[in-house]
């Protein structure tokens, strides 16, 4: 009976677990080492400090370490995704102004046009098809983007249809001209228009949270998402993470709204390995 009893309580003490996103992973923390939970608005960055804190702020009245999961991890900081992707994005706005340049010289010039007029063979057009984020705000805001940048691609096919339409040669001048005046004046300039703005968007949407844990001697986790306080299921030990093992990793879990892993992260270890040490000040 005093077996049972005790077995209850414990179940009554137990508490569920802090889910976040870093990247495409999900980890999770026991909720009972966690102090609080806010957005990132910055630290005072410390000279000499490794290159996983990212700072130091007051919490509570002490110094606390923030620190980057995703450099604890290896992965390009939010900061180095984003640069990456407005430098990707740069670069396909340049591609498609060189595009037009080269189908209106080759319509002034006669020579052939040699670049793909199928929207999905142009750089631009493999990465779009691929790729995939959770932002939902981004994701909506590219779909936009798919019927300005098929019709900017149909303008090359319909300048050739142009000669075929028309024997007549200044009938076949007004048709491309036509032409080239809405790719000019409005498929081009909206798809040029949705890529720097899908810059913005990246830039707006994406916010760090930091979650601080213990008490004594707080840490603060900077994160991509904060997604969920559920109550989680046991999945695998250490030994079976392969690759992706880490000294910071304790097991998998399981959440019981999908069948995504989940890698349990042992605080103790984070709050030994990070506390604040006097000699950063």
């Amino acid at each position: 009976m005093e077996y049972m009893q005790q077995d209850k309580q414990a179940k009554m003490e137990e508490l569920p677990h802090l889910v976040f996103k870093v990247q495409d992973n999900y980890y999770a923390i026991d909720s009972k080492h966690i102090s609080s939970i806010m957005q990132y608005q910055g630290s005072e960055k410390l000279p000499n400090s490794s290159p996983e804190m990212v700072g130091i702020v007051i919490f509570r009245e002490k110094a606390a370490p923030i620190i980057d999961i995703r450099s604890v991890f290896r992965l390009p900081t939010l900061d180095e995704e984003y640069q990456e992707f407005v430098e990707m994005l740069t670069q396909r706005s340049a591609d498609h102004i060189h595009w037009v340049n080269e189908l209106e010289r080759s319509i002034e010039t006669g020579e052939e046009f040699k670049l793909t007029t199928d929207p999905h063979q142009c750089a631009f057009g493999r990465w779009y098809d691929n790729y995939h984020t959770d932002n939902h705000s981004i994701m909506f805001h590219l779909r936009k983007i798919r019927d300005p940048h098929e019709k900017l691609h149909q303008a090359a096919v319909d300048m050739l249809h142009c000669k075929e339409a028309h024997r007549n040669q200044d009938q076949q001048e007004e048709c491309q001209q036509n032409v080239m005046g809405q790719l000019k004046g409005k498929y081009m300039p909206t798809v040029l228009g949705l890529l720097e703005e899908a810059k913005e968007i990246f830039k707006t949407t994406y916010k760090e949270m930091v979650i601080m844990i213990g008490e004594e001697n707080p840490v603060g986790l900077m994160v991509d998402e904060v997604i969920a306080v559920e109550y989680l299921e046991q999945g695998d030990t250490l030994d079976a993470l392969g690759s992706n093992r880490n000294e910071l990793l304790t097991r998998t879990m399981r959440s019981k709204r999908d069948s995504s892993i989940i890698y349990l992260l042992d605080e103790q270890k984070l709050l030994r390995k990070y506390h604040y040490a006097q000699e950063y000040a």
